[in-house]
């Protein structure tokens, strides 16, 4: 099957993925009454227009955000297990939007609350990644796979602990945050949406941006540099990139694992190791993804709402099994 075929069956699965989000949920509608607008102040337009569809909205462009970080960090680090999730990234991302949280909190700066938080998760990011690659690496260009997933595991487990002390110590401030920090969608808005769309516009391009480059890193540091290529700056664009489309992710969503571990591996399967190629179908694949586990996370134990970190945790950690199991670690 050619490239754009595989392509427009993914785009086809997704457009499916978004009827069913706009129809399941702890109150479910019937199909035929999905694009029925005829009545606006309706209570299935009210369900269908202001309360599904921007949360279907952002679990899309988080997971396409997510999963192109992963394919980034993949390429860059020519690592199997380079994922914003187990690196640690998320959850340095999610210790950055909390502290910038209490920090504002504590002060009398509001209107530029969402902004600042999406800035103090980049930084979190930022820090947790070059966090993993020195300490995994040694300052070596690539850290191996089991050095890289145990730091990052570390990592995560020191970000998670500082996570939940802050959230313990300042629960009435942040208390709706800690189901935020599990992974969840629930009571976002348009604006809510908005504010990941807008920057979400500008850092997808960039992705692409560093196609080129991570194929010619794919074959050495020695001969990406023989060739010609800046090796520190294409290392820094791809980390900053990697790191800010985690930022973004986490904001909008909180710390949802695997993503982006599962959607680069789908399509390095189907579409082979071109970075253009697979950065746009790892992001496809990727809001997919956590469009499904976002359906599930409202209706397998509806009327109560699963956080979808939870349901995205169970679905990668067999996937994760998997690939060490099939030897694809170095």
């Amino acid at each position: 099957m050619k490239f754009t075929c595989k392509i427009l069956l993914i785009i086809a699965l997704l457009f499916a993925a978004v009827f069913f989000s706009l129809a399941l949920g702890a109150e479910r509608i019937s199909f035929a009454s999905v694009f029925n607008i005829k009545d606006y102040d309706s209570f299935t337009h009210i369900l269908v227009f202001k309360i599904r569809a921007p949360r279907t909205v952002i679990a899309m462009f988080a997971g396409a955000l997510l999963a192109g970080a992963g394919c980034l960090f993949q390429g860059f680090f020519r690592n199997a297990l380079a994922d914003p999730a187990i690196m640690g990234v998320s959850s340095g991302a999610a210790l950055g939007a909390v502290l910038v949280s209490i920090l504002l909190s504590m002060s009398a700066i509001q209107g530029s609350t969402p902004f600042l938080i999406q800035c103090g998760a980049f930084i979190g990011a930022l820090a947790a990644v070059w966090a993993a690659y020195f300490i995994a690496g040694k300052k070596r260009y690539e850290p191996g796979a089991v050095s890289l997933l145990l730091t990052g595991i570390a990592l995560s487990a020191c970000f998670s602990a500082i996570n939940s002390l802050l959230l313990l110590i300042h629960y009435n401030e942040l208390h709706k945050m800690y189901a935020w920090t599990l992974g969840s969608f629930n009571g976002k808005t348009w604006n809510d949406a908005l504010r990941l769309l807008i920057p979400a516009v500008l850092v997808i391009p960039l992705y692409f941006t560093v196609a080129k480059p991570l194929d010619v890193l794919s074959l050495g540091e020695r001969s990406a540099s023989t060739l010609g290529l800046n090796t520190k700056r294409a290392g820094l664009a791809i980390i900053a990139f990697g790191s800010l489309g985690t930022a973004l992710a986490v904001c909008s969503g909180g710390t949802i694992g695997f993503i982006g571990l599962i959607g680069p591996h789908i399509a390095r399967l189907l579409f082979g190791p071109s970075h253009k190629k697979l950065l746009a179908s790892s992001m496809l694949l990727g809001a997919l993804l956590l469009l499904v586990s976002d359906i599930v996370a409202r209706t397998a134990a509806a009327p109560m709402e699963i956080p979808v970190g939870i349901i995205t945790s169970l679905m990668g950690t067999p996937f994760f099994l998997s690939v060490m199991a099939k030897g694809r670690l170095r």
